[in-house]
């Protein structure tokens, strides 16, 4: 994912389909959102902070990062694991979510929801925080059979605006295919708050890795989903151990 500031991507959710109560990847397959959120990365704090809890993170190295405030200002800052900086300071002086970078646009990011009013009395603190990925969330793992006899998937997914401010010029695209032999294409549905079924999934054209897609503005509330295509070519007998891909969704602040 990527984007910033406290409106834009920091208040998206990325969601399963298949139905409200749907926590199986290899179930999002068409149908309502589910109210599952896809996280990206596991951000764990060394210590608890009053009024600040990471929500999310992503494209960061694993490993320990810090996340420091500044009570002057009320500001935010993430030096991801393995960076020789930070990045810039983000008031946090109003309760919401919070994107927060490190200083490159190739280092990763958290998000945090900050609870402002507890915050009042808070001291400057610079806190270790592990990142760990999370692994078989957004696309289940390619079972034995299914790599030898090859397969063609279709998988649904839900950008929604849980949030109450309008999120604008969101986007997504792959940006980097997997390592594997499996291939990956992605395809929006033809409208905003529409749920599909697997049915469906053959009639969208398919764009490449690389190639942005636009939703437009989400209003809060709002939602849309887009397919990944799955080709999983027969007699593939090369596994790949936590074979990953990059899904970038951007919005504007």
């Amino acid at each position: 994912m990527g984007g910033g500031g406290l409106m834009g991507i920091a208040d998206l959710a990325l969601r399963l389909s298949g139905g409200a109560a749907n926590t199986d990847p290899a179930a999002s397959t068409g149908g309502a959102k589910s109210t599952l959120e896809i996280l990206f990365q596991l951000a764990t704090l060394a210590s608890g902070i009053s009024g600040v809890t990471i929500h999310n993170a992503a494209g960061n190295t694993v490993g320990t990062g810090t996340l420091t405030y500044e009570h002057v200002g009320k500001t935010l800052t993430w030096k991801p694991p393995g960076a020789a900086i930070a990045g810039s300071p983000v008031s946090i002086n109003a309760n919401g979510q919070y994107l927060i970078r490190g200083a490159n646009p190739t280092d990763g990011y958290v998000i945090v929801s900050v609870v402002s009013a507890s915050l009042s009395n808070a001291t400057d603190f610079a806190i270790q925080t592990t990142i760990a990925n999370e692994i078989g969330l957004f696309l289940p793992a390619v079972s034995k059979d299914t790599a030898l006899a090859g397969a063609t998937e279709y998988y649904l997914f839900y950008i929604d605006n849980p949030g109450a401010t309008t999120v604008k010029a969101v986007s997504v695209q792959i940006q980097t295919d997997t390592p594997g032999l499996d291939t990956l294409s992605i395809a929006i549905i033809s409208a905003k708050n529409t749920a599909e079924v697997q049915g469906d999934a053959a009639g969208h054209s398919y764009s490449a890795v690389g190639v942005e897609l636009a939703m437009g503005d989400l209003l809060t509330t709002d939602y849309w989903g887009f397919w990944i295509k799955r080709v999983i070519p027969a007699a593939t007998v090369d596994g790949v151990i936590n074979n990953t891909f990059r899904c970038l969704i951007k919005a504007l602040t």
